[in-house]
């Protein structure tokens, strides 16, 4: 099931990615770098795009960063 995102939140030192399957998906900033540090508010303004949903994942971006950030089939977060 590829896993389209529905909505991101942060809280508690973790990034929450609602899928439009009614799954949610914590992951630690520690384990996103990247986006660890962005400061709260620089996250709050985050893009959702379905742009890249024909290589297999939902892409998302910041404002303020350079990276694009994708989650894949397997759950796992790409940036590149």
């Amino acid at each position: 099931m590829k896993p389209d995102i529905e909505k991101i939140k942060f809280q508690n030192g973790s990034m929450a990615i609602r899928l439009k399957d009614g799954r949610t998906v914590l992951y630690p900033f520690s384990t996103i770098p990247e986006i660890k540090k962005l400061s709260a508010q620089k996250r709050k303004h985050i893009t959702i795009t379905s742009v890249a949903k024909e290589k297999r994942f939902n892409a998302f971006y910041f404002e303020d960063s350079n990276e694009i950030f994708g989650i894949m089939d397997d759950l796992t977060i790409k940036s590149g």
